[in-house]
């Protein structure tokens, strides 16, 4: 893992010292809606060497339009955004449904050529809903990550298909005995830039 790290700090700093400055200004503003398909894997739940739930995967999507971003770009390499999304998702046959809100804070390093690094953190919160007589629950949580992206003027110079493969963790949450997860998300979508 230390030899992952290393190597991924080298790329970053190869990249960041071979690229010039995004061609944004520096007080433009991005909006955005994206879509996203989500994949997660969770971790086995364990307390004292217990195994209370077992490791899983899910696919999720996000629902159309209800992912929105708010960026700021601080100076013209630099963005800061803050996202928000709304997730549904199935949880099997018992016929429930999980509810999650997501909300982040990215910053994003952003290159001329329309390619964007960033790390992330999220906050995320998800009330279950199993359905039938039980009772439902809800519970918050916390995680960080990283995206690497690409934006390209779509239209118009100041509209932009956005698209960004993002990875975050999210931790687990032993007082509700949510187990930690890897989510992979693939987003797609459309940014306005007021400048």
């Amino acid at each position: 893992m230390k030899k992952l790290a290393v190597l991924l700090s080298a790329v970053l700093a190869l990249v960041l010292m071979t690229e010039t400055a995004q061609a944004q200004q520096q007080g433009t503003i991005e909006i955005g809606v994206d879509n996203a398909l989500s994949f997660n894997l969770v971790q086995a739940f364990t307390v004292e060497s217990v195994e209370l739930a077992e490791s899983r995967t899910d696919i999720d999507f996000f629902l159309p339009a209800f992912y929105w971003r708010f960026g700021y770009f601080a100076s013209p390499m630099f963005s800061i955004e803050i996202p928000v999304g709304f997730l549904l998702a199935s949880t099997g046959n018992s016929g429930g449904t999980d509810y999650m809100l997501d909300a982040g804070l990215n910053v994003l390093y952003n290159m001329e050529s329309g390619l964007f690094l960033g790390v992330n953190g999220v906050l995320s919160y998800m009330r279950d809903d199993p359905g039938g007589d039980e009772e439902s629950s809800s519970t918050t949580r916390y995680g960080f990550g990283g995206q690497v992206g690409y934006r390209v003027p779509f239209i118009a110079d100041n509209i932009r298909f956005r698209t960004a493969l993002v990875y975050n963790y999210l931790l687990k949450n032993e007082d509700d005995f949510i187990p930690a997860a890897h989510r992979i998300a693939a987003q797609f979508g459309m940014s306005l830039m007021t400048k």
